[in-house]
């Protein structure tokens, strides 16, 4: 008789953990990595099981515990015993990374959520969406702002929809008071959030304040130069970011910087990648500067004909330079920068509407802040995961995102359309007049400008 002791251990899930049931497949994802697994069995199993197995090499634990999604509770010596459970192959895993958001959809619930929970600022950035919702006194005096209760009834909201990712955003979300029982009761339900900010209000009480949380901050900087970073986000603003930066590092808060690629600072990139990584920032995010109603303006700032035919190249040498450091490039690569062409195109290949959205200060949800017209409706009067499955606004909005490319008019007989991510449909609607019509950055539209 085999009396041979084993040591064995117990396992549970980190807090951080979180697991959807999407359909047929659980998707389990730790907020704090970012890590993403996708399993055919729901993995408490394993652990149920796992707690009376007598091995520790199942292939379906080892996973968990390589990917650090579980935690040691006790170890303890057994005797061996013939009814150990085979848990093999029981995950879906692209890499050690985890699989990617981009390969999922959901219409049970969005992923990600980008909540804007003020509209007040005390900056005027030239491009930002508060220019266009009064003056300057109006958007620091707005009266329009929800209660604490209620941005805590759609912070229950988002924790019920097993929403896995947050980012809370502005105006200047510091300047909100109840930004902070907010970020209280989301932390408190395992949910990591990332805080977007000028940075400019930052001091050591709120760094301080800010280190308490699971958070990262993302700062606004468009260059590493005074004389650049002004030209958009106004003078002196540089000097005051970086105070604040200083500060979030003092008491060890994650930074990111996120930079709005415009015809000023095209040029400047490389430089500000090498300033901001000898700063000590921990990440790097490129977005698009988004077309807004001020035509004339927006035209100003806009990449010029010349860079965006530079930009594919542009942005695959900073993503070899940098690799894992850049973290993403936004909405800059959805457009005519493929070298090779695109097969089975449809009408939109973003994720609005697949698995992220967007709330804004009042509570309306929308698939992107840049899809305005697809309102599905207000948080406060019908809850997120109601909104989400069965809204006019979204149905109608899948619908057209499972169009052929041929649907779009406007890109019929020219060159590109193989090789072009047909750009951004809330930009062909704002700029065009046309869900369907060609958005400001179709190198044929600024052909004709």
């Amino acid at each position: 008789m085999n009396t041979q002791k084993k040591t064995i251990s117990k396992y549970k899930l980190n807090n951080s953990v979180i697991i959807r049931v999407e359909k047929d497949t659980y998707l389990i994802y730790d907020r704090k990595s970012k890590k993403l697994l996708e399993s055919d069995i729901d993995p408490n199993a394993y652990l149920e099981d796992w707690n009376n197995l007598e091995t520790d090499d199942t292939t379906a634990i080892k996973i968990l515990i390589d990917n650090e999604l579980v935690s040691k509770i006790s170890s303890a010596n057994s005797a061996n015993s013939a009814n150990s459970v085979n848990l093999e192959d029981k995950f879906i895993v692209d890499d050690s990374d985890g699989i990617s958001f981009m390969s999922l959809r959901s219409e049970i619930n969005p992923f990600w959520i980008l909540w804007e929970i003020t509209p007040k600022c005390n900056l005027r950035c030239i491009y930002c969406l508060p220019k266009h919702k009064g003056t300057e006194q109006e958007i620091l005096e707005n009266k329009h702002e929800l209660t604490t209760n209620e941005l805590l009834n759609i912070a229950s909201q988002i924790v019920d929809a097993q929403v896995f990712d947050v980012t809370i955003t502005g105006g200047e979300a510091l300047l909100s008071p109840s930004l902070w029982p907010v970020l209280e009761f989301l932390n408190k339900n395992g949910v990591q959030c990332n805080l977007l900010s000028n940075g400019t209000i930052i001091n050591d009480n709120l760094a301080q304040k800010l280190s308490t949380y699971q958070i990262t901050v993302s700062v606004s900087i468009d260059s590493n130069k005074e004389e650049i970073n002004a030209i958009t986000r106004g003078d002196n603003v540089l000097e005051r970011t970086i105070r604040g930066i200083d500060c979030l590092k003092k008491y060890n808060v994650p930074v990111n910087i996120i930079c709005t690629v415009n015809k000023y600072n095209f040029d400047y990139l490389e430089e500000l990648f090498s300033w901001s990584k000898s700063y000590g920032i921990d990440k790097m995010v490129l977005q698009d500067l988004r077309p807004f109603k001020d035509s004339e303006l927006y035209n100003s700032l806009r990449l010029t004909l010349s860079q965006e035919g530079k930009l594919r190249d542009k942005l695959e040498s900073l993503t070899n330079q940098y690799k894992t450091y850049l973290s993403s490039t936004c909405e800059l690569g959805i457009f005519h920068h493929r070298l090779q062409p695109i097969e089975n195109q449809k009408v939109m290949d973003c994720p609005s509407g697949d698995h992220t959205a967007y709330l804004d200060h009042a509570g309306n949800l929308y698939p992107c802040n840049s899809l305005i017209s697809f309102l599905m409706g207000n948080v406060l009067k019908e809850n997120i995961t109601y909104l989400w499955q069965k809204s006019p606004a979204i149905i109608k909005l899948r619908k057209l995102k499972n169009q052929d490319v041929s649907t779009i008019h406007s890109c019929s007989g020219c060159p590109s359309t193989d090789v072009c991510g047909r750009g951004c449909r809330g930009d062909a609607e704002l700029t065009d007049g046309d869900f369907l019509g060609r958005p400001s950055r179709c190198s044929q539209k600024m052909n004709e400008l």
